[in-house]
């Protein structure tokens, strides 16, 4: 077994065991409920151990109805389990950035000594590391990790979250997307679905303010929503086509949790919402 195999399997190892603590710990909560007699509450502890079961990652925001106790187990596991994958990131990271040197000097050995298929090998080596959408998602956490301790804006557009719609530009893949230029520049740094749509940012530490700007070049009609961890903090309406953007700049109780939505609003013709350099921090 390599390095690399083996960092993810103790990864592996440590999260199944936190999980199965977990369900543990909801299990003889439930038991505990069922003496209220308050259905409400048990059958909130069956769902959290139902889709803990199938080790959804992250896991959903929990409703505001949700139990003290429940949201205390929540909070534990999530930091534990959010611990074990910093770590695994920070030593993803070091084993990689060696392996990538590593390759780099060989690369330059094996064709100065003339052996050029191997050195294609070693290129190849190199290049799907680069690649690897394991290793960029550890680096992305760290980075974003980094960003929040030190305070700083955390771009959106260049992370990947949760998102239930057709088009997102930048972070995931796509399938075509409008031409959308704004004063003849094309747009870039921006969060873009054809309403309705729906994205959901997951972070490790909290966040209290957000920024960005609503757009609409088309001629539909569209409601900008962003809640944080479930709870509405922003909605905005707006009919195109816009000339301008829409500035957005709010403060809200710190979340750990912040999801874009854009509802139809009717018809869905030419509803082409545009989130242009969202950034919380």
């Amino acid at each position: 077994m390599t390095k690399y195999d083996q960092i993810n399997t103790n990864r592996d190892a440590k999260v199944e065991a936190l999980t199965e603590g977990y369900l543990s710990a909801l299990d003889r909560l439930k038991k505990q409920l069922q003496t209220t007699g308050q259905l409400e509450l048990v059958l909130q502890a069956q769902y959290e151990i139902d889709v803990m079961g199938k080790d959804v990652w992250p896991p959903e925001v929990l409703g505001e109805n949700a139990t003290s106790e429940l949201k205390s187990l929540r909070t534990k596991y999530v930091e534990a389990r959010e611990k074990v994958h910093k770590e695994h990131a920070v030593q993803l990271n070091e084993v990689v950035d060696k392996m990538d040197k590593l390759l780099a000097t060989q690369i330059v050995d094996l064709t100065k000594a003339g052996k050029i298929e191997q050195a294609k090998l070693a290129q190849k080596m190199k290049d799907d590391l680069a690649k690897d959408a394991a290793i960029l998602a550890a680096r992305e956490s760290l980075q974003v990790g980094d960003q929040q301790n030190l305070g700083q804006w955390i771009n959106l557009w260049e992370m990947k979250p949760k998102w239930n719609e057709r088009q997102l530009i930048n972070g995931v893949e796509f399938k075509g997307h409008p031409d959308l230029r704004l004063d003849a520049k094309q747009l870039e740094e921006i969060v873009y679905a054809h309403a309705s749509s729906r994205f959901e940012y997951n972070f490790k530490q909290s966040v209290s303010q957000l920024r960005c700007g609503l757009w609409l070049p088309n001629s539909g009609d569209v409601i900008f929503i962003i809640k944080a961890d479930g709870g509405e903090v922003f909605r905005k309406q707006i009919s195109g086509p816009t000339k301008e953007v829409f500035p957005v700049d709010i403060q809200f109780k710190s979340a750990k949790n912040i999801e874009f939505i854009t509802d139809k609003n009717g018809a869905e013709n030419f509803d082409w919402s545009t989130w242009i350099k969202p950034q919380v921090k």
